[in-house]
């Protein structure tokens, strides 16, 4: 399995760069913050969703509703958070993919996207919170933060060159499950969730099984045909080899679990269809 089958307009859409002035939450007071803005944050994201891993999200309900107006309230009391003095691996891991998966939200709402990410060219640096005193884009808090300032590939600079002060959030070290908790509205993403820090391990445990042993892979002839989120983050899960120890690692069929230890790994194309429906209406024909 090589990189080289992530499609090329899933690479092309991600290197497209776009406004990197717009803020979604330059509006309200950041003063008026929660005492516990991840806590509070938390609980308004889940009112979003539902508890519990979600495959489709409902973005006409959730444009419309009390929780949404809710949570664009308190996302403007980011503004006012100094993100350097959360502490602790689980606190700071669950906090960014939490931030990550809500923004996802809030920016397919904001930009009114019908069908597919790609037709807000740039989604991934447009879709930015001001925290403190940084701007933080989907991508600078993915690839920055999460992934430790790995650029996207590897010919490319890391998100935070040298002397950036947001250099300072980048998590010491990366955890590939956050693979399996990150979702970017797309039907190739897992589903999406959000997760407490006293529980991290064991949710992101969980969240790396449910997307392994269902959408992750299949058997396709003699091959086995992963998720491209395989793919595409093969060197984070440590290369070919690496990828196959995750899978053992988590799925549950003895034979497929035979099938995966010998046979060669393929990956599948990227669906970019939205995962449900934009406030012009739900459950839209995929048109990416």
């Amino acid at each position: 399995m090589t990189r080289g089958h992530v499609d090329v307009a899933l690479l092309r859409f991600l290197r497209t760069r776009g406004d990197e002035t717009v803020v979604l939450n330059a509006a309200g007071d950041p003063a008026a913050a929660e005492p516990d803005l991840a806590g509070a944050l938390l609980v308004a994201a889940r009112a979003l969703v539902g508890d519990g891993a979600q495959d489709t999200v409902s973005y006409s309900r959730i444009a419309q509703s009390p929780a949404f107006a809710r949570y664009r309230h308190l996302a403007a009391g980011l503004r006012g958070l100094d993100p350097a003095a959360i502490e602790g691996r689980r606190t700071r891991t669950a906090f960014w993919i939490n931030l990550y998966n809500a923004l996802v939200i809030d920016a397919v709402i904001t930009f009114g996207v019908c069908r597919s990410i790609r037709e807000s060219p740039g989604f991934f640096q447009r879709a930015a919170y001001q925290v403190g005193p940084y701007r933080l884009a989907l991508d600078e808090i993915e690839h920055g933060v999460l992934r430790g300032n790995k650029p996207l590939f590897a010919r490319l600079p890391p998100p935070f060159a040298a002397g950036d002060p947001r250099a300072v959030l980048r998590l010491e070290r990366l955890d590939p499950r956050i693979h399996f908790a990150l979702n970017c509205a797309t039907r190739s993403c897992p589903p999406v969730a959000f997760y407490d820090a006293a529980r991290l391990d064991a949710q992101l445990d969980a969240a790396a099984a449910a997307f392994i042993n269902t959408e992750g892979l299949h058997v396709e002839d003699d091959a086995v045909v992963l998720s491209p989120l395989f793919s595409f983050y093969q060197e984070d899960f440590g290369g070919e080899a690496g990828v196959r120890d995750w899978l053992l690692r988590y799925l549950v069929d003895p034979p497929l679990r035979a099938r995966v230890a010998r046979a060669p790994l393929d990956s599948s194309q990227y669906d970019w269809a939205l995962n449900g429906g934009t406030q012009h209406g739900d459950d839209l024909p995929a048109n990416p």
